[in-house]
């Protein structure tokens, strides 16, 4: 039985998981009563978590960068400027910020944007940022 086809205009989408066992269904229980929440909306707030801790993705480098004048990407940038101040194992965020202009983002509100990110996942990896 063929079933209707997708309505292009349908903004949910509905899935089924399979968990690996009850222990994992009966801890995702547990944290969602600790949080008074459903275990629908823990398991959103997990993805979402996912998507910032990963967005813009991991920096690539493109052969074209390679070349003088070669195009950067964002992601390219957010990596050099995360590892910069990954590797020094402290940042402040006015730091970050200055460090995303100085790389050539030009647009203020992005730059901005991309320093909550970066100190996001700088304290995600136990680096301590400023203020």
């Amino acid at each position: 039985m063929a079933g209707r086809p997708p309505d292009p205009n349908r903004k949910n989408t509905n899935y089924t998981i399979q968990f690996p066992d009850q222990t994992f269904i009966n801890r995702l229980d547990n944290i969602a009563k600790r949080e008074g929440i459903k275990r629908k909306t823990l398991i959103l707030r997990f993805i979402e978590e996912g998507f910032e801790k990963h967005d813009p993705g991991n920096p690539q480098t493109l052969l074209n960068s390679y070349a003088e004048g070669g195009t950067q990407t964002l992601n390219q940038i957010v990596g050099r400027v995360r590892q910069k101040f990954y590797s020094r194992g402290l940042a402040s965020h006015l730091e970050i910020v200055k460090s995303l202009k100085s790389e050539g983002v030009t647009d203020g509100a992005k730059r901005v944007h991309l320093a909550r990110q970066i100190t996001k996942w700088l304290k995600d990896n136990s680096i301590k940022v400023t203020y």
